[in-house]
């Protein structure tokens, strides 16, 4: 009953002062809605927004009330609504006020609940999607990595990497290629490999002689693949290479990233990554023909083959290919 009220009190004083802030124009004779969680509900919209504008400019309605939340609520009020709440999208805007006011503590609760697989709408203002709880959190954590300690990066991925629900989360796309190839994480990463072949991405950094089958097998199921997005076996296959560009993976890496170049739609960025990482002749011809090809035919997404060749080279600058980056300057 205590814990009731506290939340009801919380609500009650954020949503007076958002009314009084920013739906001060509504008429005054309007009827109240019945309840705190009612108001809530209306301003949740059914979906968690993930940009702070919406499509007309302004500032979305859960932002405001974070960032309310954040200003004055108590780090133990916020933490009980962002946990005890049955609606997963309260929970994610008040763990939203959490990071913004204390970082350290909202790692903490992403940890503590990392097997939260809840499925909710999300939206960017323009397009929305399914996405589980926990997966979002860990996003918000890493989109504000800024703000957040070393210390604390570290403890949270490793706690992704022993979640039991892993292959759920679209996290781990990310957390293969930046994991570092450390003893400790190798036998987790092959019991992952058995439920999930892209944490062969992660096992490539060990250039283990037994590993190199399974690489040249993704390369081959990725020939009967007709999808090449990013999820996809072919890019799990270039990722995977891309840590270790070795000579048995050549004829593989060219038929893959030739696949790519003659796809509009495909992965460019990570066929520029992996035939960088070769950092020879006939990777750098690659490179230069799908440039010079996608400028002289006037091709509409010429400016993101550069930008996309700009990002994979400013991970790895080898100096074999500085002269094309000079000469295919980013756009402005």
């Amino acid at each position: 009953m205590r814990q009731s009220y506290h939340q009801a009190r919380l609500f009650s004083i954020i949503l007076a002062f958002l009314t009084i802030s920013w739906l001060g124009c509504r008429n005054s004779g309007e009827k109240q809605a019945d309840s705190t969680e009612e108001k809530v509900r209306i301003f949740a919209k059914e979906a968690f927004h993930t940009f702070r504008t919406d499509m007309d400019g302004s500032v979305s309605k859960q932002w405001l009330l974070s960032d309310s939340l954040s200003e004055h609520a108590t780090i133990e009020e916020i933490e009980k609504l962002a946990t005890i709440n049955d609606d997963p999208i309260k929970r994610l805007i008040a763990f939203r006020a959490l990071l913004s006011k204390y970082p350290h503590e909202s790692v903490n609760l992403a940890i503590s609940h990392i097997e939260d697989t809840t499925i909710v709408s999300t939206s960017d203002g323009v397009c929305g999607e399914e996405d589980r709880v926990s997966n979002i959190r860990i996003c918000m954590l890493h989109n504000n990595r800024y703000h957040i300690s070393e210390e604390d990066l570290v403890r949270l991925d490793s706690a992704m990497l022993y979640s039991a629900n892993i292959s759920k989360y679209g996290y781990s796309y990310w957390l293969y290629q930046y994991l570092p190839a450390k003893l400790k994480y190798e036998d987790r990463l092959r019991q992952i490999y058995k439920q999930d072949p892209w944490a062969l991405v992660a096992l490539a950094k060990y250039k283990r002689e037994k590993d190199k089958q399974k690489i040249i097998r993704l390369f081959s199921l990725a020939r009967d693949k007709e999808s090449m997005n990013i999820r996809g076996t072919l890019s799990a296959a270039l990722h995977s290479v891309v840590f270790w560009p070795d000579t048995a993976f050549k004829p593989f890496v060219q038929q893959g990233c030739q696949r790519i170049m003659n796809d509009r739609y495909g992965n460019f960025e990570v066929a520029f990554r992996v035939l960088i990482a070769y950092n020879e002749q006939w990777s750098y011809d690659m490179v230069e023909k799908a440039l010079a090809d996608a400028k002289q035919k006037k091709r509409d997404d010429f400016g993101y083959l550069v930008l996309n060749f700009h990002n994979a080279y400013e991970d790895n600058p080898r100096p074999l290919f500085k002269l094309l980056i000079e000469k295919y300057p980013l756009e402005k």
